[in-house]
């Protein structure tokens, strides 16, 4: 216990001449009582010594009022003596009644037994000794104050707990903590030793406790010898000392420990122990071996990163950046370093709102990614780049300690993107102006977009999964195609269907859907390319050509000699036909060609002759004749003017030019010229594809076939404004012309569809194998289309 208190800094001595003083004190309250009892017959005597003394005192007569007060006592209650003499002590202390004071006050009143209270008082709240003696006049009343005793006493007691509780907590971290712990005297004996501390030496703590260092002292022990006189002697501890040695109990395995030594002094000063403490830092220290190969992967990858990563502390300036992001930059890495990104020479734009973002997320913590900047570097002055950056935080025990970046430039990517989005802008472009069905779809067969021509088809709808086309087609080819296709997807072959489609008017139509797979140079499919073009006719008629043969089947055995007979003749009275139609066509070309040779060659020229005459005429005649034949002259002149612009106009119209010279969309455009300068009629005209007609014939006999519709439109349709459309679909060409005129009942039986001139078209166009259709309504306008095969 002694050595404990020394420890915790009480001295002993010092207790035990405060328990003398405690005695002390006691005997000379006695000797007071004593001298009190034996001046009682001198009141004057006695009351001068009660004066005098340092403590309370008062008198009380039976009626419990006070007889004598001291003045100690006077200055307790804080009023004069006049104005307590003669007054109870219920009327100056009420504070009393029902207390441990009234009740041993009353107690030695009545059974005239003295009484003594140690208690602390009721007014001024310190320790008080009180004396109650009792008489047949009243009570006398004497109280010490014993506040600094019991102070005292509570401080030992206190002192005493705690050094019994820390002794008890002391035991039990020694046998409960995880480290090694010894405490030594200056002989270097074991005064206490930690059980952790004995299982790592492998010795029994009772074997130790008691004995030197020095006594069990061998060869490796003696570096630790050394190592704790020098604490001792010099007082100055030794901290962290590291040290490499095996348990006894695993000889084998070398640990790494942190041996810590620590002067332990008295009260004086003096050093009177050791205390050691043993870290075994073994899994410690292969964490830093492997936290600096950590790092020293970590700074392999910063500096040899191909993206840009870089580190910005709290006010966002540059604590760490590799090479790659300092090249981007085109600034040097020392440069970079505890500046901030607007201090740096680069004109990225918005970079306000980006230092304001970087602040909101070192505020929340929450990581920012995907974000594209763009701008010039030093690196390449003149030249937008582009960049796309991730934006994270770094915590070092849940607090944020700076902001990591990546950045990755994706300026060619960028480019490639925008000239991508231009390739796409002209592919659907020219995709519009593609007579058929044009469609795309992702590699796993989601289709993403189609032409204009989906207009033509019932069914069609586009929601957030893309185009879904399945209701447009008729139920029974529903499977087939999703199967084809599914198919396609699988294996990347080539897709292709024949499958019935709804149109707009509610009608299903044959159509030959194909698609092929587009391929990125690693080989992967990126797109699906396809058309969905109109077979409808050709199924029809091959459909029939089936029907047909089915029925002629039987009868072909018998019929064949006769049917190749008939076949034959067929065919050399259609050759002929077609010859004799050709014939009259260039025959009629060539009437119209030599009529319009003999306006030109011969009427215009003497047209022009006598034009000539006439002015030769003007010229010569006499001045007084001029005025009366001045009228005539000019009428005939004008009459000449009219004939020679009739006679251009009528040869041209006859036999225009432009179409020996250039082709059949030049002539259609010549045509459209000249129906506007004589008629008035405003004609839009659009061409598809390579409409070139090389047939010289088959060339006339189109060109006059749209002359003759425009002529009908200019006399029959009530309106000045046409189409034309020249198009080119496989080996046909095809010529539509429409207005938005009065339109024509088709289900009138007067006309039977041949009015207007259309049965002579039909059957010139029947002599080339062409066909004519006619779309008309009442006030809604004709369109009348032409096909030929080529």
């Amino acid at each position: 216990m002694q050595s404990l208190t020394n420890r915790l800094g009480y001295d002993s001595d010092e207790i035990a001449q405060l328990r003398q003083r405690v005695v002390e004190l006691e005997r000379q309250l006695a000797e007071q009582e004593q001298r009190l009892q034996a001046s009682l017959n001198t009141r004057q005597e006695m009351a001068d010594m009660i004066d005098r003394i340092g403590d309370v005192f008062f008198a009380l007569d039976r009626d419990w009022r006070y007889l004598y007060v001291n003045p100690k006592a006077t200055a307790l209650t804080g009023m004069p003596a006049d104005d307590i003499l003669g007054k109870t002590l219920w009327e100056t202390f009420p504070q009393l009644l029902g207390t441990i004071y009234e009740e041993q006050y009353r107690r030695a009143m009545e059974q005239q037994i003295p009484a003594y209270i140690e208690e602390r008082g009721v007014v001024s709240g310190r320790w008080y000794e009180t004396t109650v003696y009792p008489s047949a006049r009243g009570l006398s009343i004497y109280g010490r104050d014993i506040t600094t005793r019991k102070e005292a006493e509570e401080s030992l007691r206190k002192q005493q707990a705690q050094a019994e509780r820390q002794l008890v907590e002391l035991q039990g971290i020694y046998a409960t903590t995880p480290i090694g712990l010894c405490y030594m005297d200056t002989d270097l004996r074991y005064i206490s030793l930690s059980d952790q501390l004995a299982r790592w030496s492998g010795i029994n703590p009772t074997d130790l406790i008691g004995r030197s260092l020095t006594e069990i002292a061998t060869e490796n022990t003696q570096p630790y010898i050394e190592i704790l006189r020098h604490v001792i002697e010099s007082g100055e501890p030794i901290v962290n000392q590291p040290v490499q040695a095996p348990l006894r109990d695993d000889p084998d395995q070398m640990r790494d420990w942190l041996l810590n030594y620590y002067p332990i002094r008295d009260n004086s000063g003096q050093v009177v122990g050791v205390h050691s403490v043993v870290f075994e830092v073994t899994d410690l220290k292969q964490l830093e071996r492997e936290r600096e190969e950590a790092l020293a992967l970590l700074d392999a990858f910063f500096d040899l990163a191909p993206v840009g990563l870089a580190m910005l502390d709290e006010d966002l300036r540059f604590v760490r950046i590799n090479e790659a992001l300092a090249r981007m930059n085109g600034i040097s890495v020392e440069d970079h370093l505890h500046k901030r990104p607007d201090e740096l020479p680069l004109d990225i734009s918005d970079l306000a709102p980006m230092i304001e973002l970087w602040q909101r997320m070192a505020l929340n913590g929450e990581p920012v990614r995907g974000v594209e900047v763009s701008g010039e570097t030093p690196a390449a002055p003149g030249e937008i780049r582009y960049w796309r950056e991730q934006w994270y935080p770094v915590y070092v025990q849940e607090r944020m300690i700076c902001m990591g970046v990546v950045v990755e430039e994706i300026t060619e990517r960028k480019l490639y993107e925008q000239s991508l989005r231009e390739s796409e802008e002209r592919f659907r472009h020219l995709a519009d102006a593609m007579p058929q069905l044009v469609w795309t779809a992702n590699p796993d067969g989601s289709v993403d977009y189609y032409n204009r021509r989906y207009r033509e088809f019932q069914g069609f709808s586009k929601g957030a999964a893309g185009w879904d086309w399945a209701p447009t087609l008729h139920l029974d080819d529903l499977q087939k195609t999703v199967d084809a296709w599914q198919q396609a997807v699988q294996t990347g072959n080539i897709y292709e269907v024949e499958h019935r489609v709804c149109l707009a008017n509610g009608e299903f139509e044959w159509f030959l859907s194909r698609a092929v797979p587009a391929y990125n140079a690693q080989g992967q499919i990126i797109k699906w390319y396809g058309t969905a073009t109109n077979i409808h006719q050709n199924k029809v008629a091959a459909e029939d050509r089936e029907r047909l043969l089915a029925e002629l089947t039987e009868e072909r055995a018998r019929l064949e000699d006769l049917t190749v007979t008939l076949e034959e003749r067929v065919r050399k009275g259609t050759e002929q036909v077609r010859t004799l139609a050709a014939r009259l066509t260039l025959a009629e070309h060539q009437e119209r060609k030599r009529v319009a040779q003999i306006l030109h060659d011969h009427i215009q020229q003497m047209l022009y002759a006598v034009q000539m005459r006439i002015h030769l005429v003007e010229l010569d005649l006499p001045t007084e004749q001029a005025g009366a034949l001045m009228i005539q002259i000019d009428e005939m002149k004008r009459l000449t003017n009219e004939a020679i612009h009739a006679a251009r106009t009528l040869s041209v119209e006859l036999s225009p030019p432009i179409l020996e010279n250039e082709g059949l969309p030049e002539a259609i455009k010549w045509l459209n010229q000249q129906m506007k300068e004589i008629y008035g009629l405003d004609i839009s005209l659009k061409v598809e594809g390579d409409c070139q007609v090389d047939n010289r014939n088959l060339r006339v006999m189109l060109f006059q076939v749209a002359r003759e519709l425009l002529f009908n439109v200019v006399k029959h349709a009530n309106t000045q404004k046409a189409m034309v459309a020249l198009q080119r679909s496989d080996d046909q060409i095809i010529i539509i012309v429409s207005d938005t005129g009065k339109g024509i009942d088709l289900s009138a039986d007067s006309h039977n569809h041949g009015g207007f001139g259309l049965s002579s078209i039909r059957e010139r166009l029947n002599l080339f194998d062409g066909l004519l259709q006619i779309e008309s309504a009442p006030d809604q306008g004709t369109q009348v289309t032409i096909t030929c095969p080529l």
